[in-house]
Formats: structure tokens, sequence, C-alpha cells
């Protein structure tokens, strides 16, 4: 499991990368989105943040990452949502984490939508 989270965040931190300076495409956005989707099915499974972990520090890369989508995009309702993703984070709350991250990708949904439809 925990090498398929891991995964599943490297292939969410290089597809960031392409884009941490503009806007991402609508294949960047739609891509991000399914991963997140792969990510939120992986993390129901663990259930758990366990602090210094290998999962606590992939977390901790994709918050970074989805600060970066965030501040691209200038949405202030992304914004609202990685940055409640931070807070679950940060004080080891899963249930905050998995609910915010839900939000993040429903954002992530309706900007494709908005701007690649």
């Amino acid at each position: 499991m925990k090498n398929f989270f891991n995964a599943m965040i490297f292939v969410v931190l290089i597809s960031l990368s392409c884009f941490v300076q503009a806007k991402p495409s609508c294949a960047d956005l739609d891509e991000v989105a399914t991963v997140l989707d792969q990510v939120a099915e992986a993390f129901e499974q663990t259930g758990e943040i366990r602090e210094g972990g290998e999962i606590d520090n992939a977390l901790g890369s994709l918050v970074e990452a989805l600060f970066a989508i965030a501040d691209s995009e200038g949405d202030r309702r992304l914004s609202r949502n990685v940055e409640s993703l931070a807070d679950g984070w940060e004080n080891m709350d899963a249930d905050g984490f998995a609910n915010s991250l839900d939000g993040i990708i429903t954002n992530l949904d309706r900007l494709y939508r908005r701007d690649c439809e």
C-alpha cells in the first residue's frame, strides 16, 4: 500500500512540475484530478496519517504541490481546500485530510469544466 501511495504522489509531483509557473493545461488538470482520485482511494484504505512515516512525507509533498496549483490558478475555493488539506496533514487529522482532498478534486473538476469544455 505504501509503495502504491508513494507512486501516486510521485505521478502527481511529476505532473505538477510541468506547470509550476503557469496555469495547467486541460490535459494536466484532467490527469491531476484522476491521480488525486486514486490517491483518495488509497488514502481511504490506510485511514490514518502517522507522523514521520512514508505516507506522512508523501502527503507533505502532495500538499506543497497542490499549493503550487492553487497559486497558478488564483482560485479562492481551491486555495481554501488546499489550506484545509494542509491543516489536516499537519494535525494528523485523517478525516479532515480526506474531506479536503475530495474538495480539491471537486474544484479541479470545476476548473476543467470552466476552462476546457
